[in-house]
């Protein structure tokens, strides 16, 4: 069994980490088109929310994908 080094699970981690924001990012978007173009309350409501878990996402991505980095630089 060949070992994985902390590089190669970085790098792994950056890739999945585009990925994630990409989709975040889009879903945002895609979100806040809904939810300007909704025309009840209802419906702004699951904007709001697709909003909300979007930003969420993207946040926790980042610090995440910041967490990997650091240690990357500092311990390698």
């Amino acid at each position: 069994m060949k070992l994985v080094t902390i590089a190669q699970v970085v790098d792994i981690v950056n890739g999945v980490a585009v990925f994630v924001l990409s989709v975040a990012l889009l879903w945002i978007a895609a979100n806040i088109v809904r939810f300007y173009a909704a025309g009840n309350y209802y419906d702004k409501d699951r904007g709001g929310g697709g909003i909300l878990k979007g930003c969420i996402t993207l946040y926790a991505t980042l610090v995440i994908w910041g967490i990997f980095t650091l240690i990357k630089q500092y311990f390698l």
